[in-house]
């Protein structure tokens, strides 16, 4: 391999460094690899020679999948224990509330919240808002429905806020709010919010 001593900088968006830690990601590559395959690609340098690499890759990985299945039986699905993919990532977002709840208590900063979900699953935008949206529909964590970044564990304190929210923004943008989680939103003179049974099941 030749010797790289000429160190490049380049500035990306933030939708574009998005993209690229996502691609890392998948790749199992360093972001540097990839902004270097990158150029490498544009500047059309032994392209046959990547391209013969990588379809070498390719067929070694191909090779090693057909010789994984020769080698197993003809049941290709693992048992699971009646658990799926939806019971895994909700039993996984549990495990980060009560990793919030040690390490914060009731109530927790935005930033916060999305470190754990970061360290627990992912650094992807859809996985932030898959999580947050489990946390929601399941009454585990609540977010405060104002522009404070704040999230809280206690389903008495959410009501608190979002009564207040109500009295500043109106019953419509709080029912709004009030609908991603489990809860019976009764209009009236005054809105009235319950949380249900089906908070943090």
């Amino acid at each position: 391999m030749p010797h790289r001593d000429n160190r490049a900088v380049t500035y990306l968006t933030d939708e574009e460094a998005v993209q690229l830690s996502e691609w890392a990601e998948e790749t199992g590559k360093s972001e540097s690899a990839l902004l270097r395959e990158a150029v490498l690609e544009y500047l059309d340098r032994d392209r046959a020679a990547r391209t013969e690499e990588i379809v070498r890759e390719n067929n070694e990985l191909l090779d090693e999948l057909r010789a994984s299945l020769s080698n197993s039986d003809t049941h290709t699905h693992k048992a699971r224990g009646g658990m799926n993919r939806g019971s895994d990532s909700l039993e996984k977002a549990r495990k980060m509330v009560r990793r919030l709840q040690e390490n914060h208590g009731e109530v927790i900063k935005s930033a916060n919240v999305d470190r754990v979900i970061e360290d627990m699953a992912g650094v992807d935008d859809r996985t932030l808002r898959k999580y947050k949206d489990i946390f929601r529909r399941r009454g585990i964590l609540f977010e405060h429905p104002g522009k404070t970044a704040v999230w809280t564990t206690e389903g008495n304190q959410w009501l608190d806020w979002l009564e207040r929210y109500a009295s500043l923004n109106g019953p419509d943008a709080a029912e709004e709010i009030a609908n991603q989680y489990p809860t019976d939103v009764r209009s009236g003179e005054k809105l009235q919010v319950y949380l249900t049974d089906e908070v943090q099941k």
